[in-house]
């Protein structure tokens, strides 16, 4: 089967891969203009990092394991400096192979939390060259949603 999409895209697979995927763009798509307003009468929306009531959505939506929760806090005291992975494992007790898995599993918190957009981001990263290592830190939204959660 063949659906094509209003912006002109086209889906193929069977009747159930394009409901699946249907019902995937309708919860992770982005929000479609108001066919009243021009390009330039609407007002565009920065999507870079999750917004805070997503965050929160995200926060709340599961119970996070004890493990998540010291990461969070430790990104959340650092505040706007970087921290850097080894130092994220040395702090919850983890090795890299098992905070891989731990980011893994937060993704897919992330990406199945309804409201999500593709491409946008939980987390502030970086590659730090000089330390061959990923950095991190916790964007305003994400802060102000960890602080409505009452994490910290």
């Amino acid at each position: 089967m063949r659906l094509t999409m209003p912006d002109g895209s086209i889906a193929e697979g069977t009747a159930e891969e394009l409901a699946e995927f249907q019902n995937f763009r309708r919860f992770h798509g982005l929000k479609s203009e108001s066919p009243t307003q021009t390009p330039a009468e609407v007002e565009p929306e920065d999507f870079t990092y999750a917004s805070e009531s997503f965050a929160y959505r995200v926060l709340n939506r599961l119970k996070l394991s004890p493990a998540q929760i010291k990461m969070l806090k430790f990104l959340y005291k650092n505040g706007d400096n970087w921290t850097l992975a080894p130092d994220l494992q040395r702090e919850i007790g983890y090795s890299a192979s098992q905070f891989a898995g731990l980011m893994g599993a937060f993704g897919r918190r992330i990406a199945y939390t309804p409201g999500y957009v593709v491409d946008s981001s939980f987390f502030e990263s970086d590659w730090d060259y000089a330390k061959a290592c990923y950095r991190y830190r916790l964007p305003a939204t994400v802060r102000s949603a960890i602080e409505l959660a009452r994490l910290v």
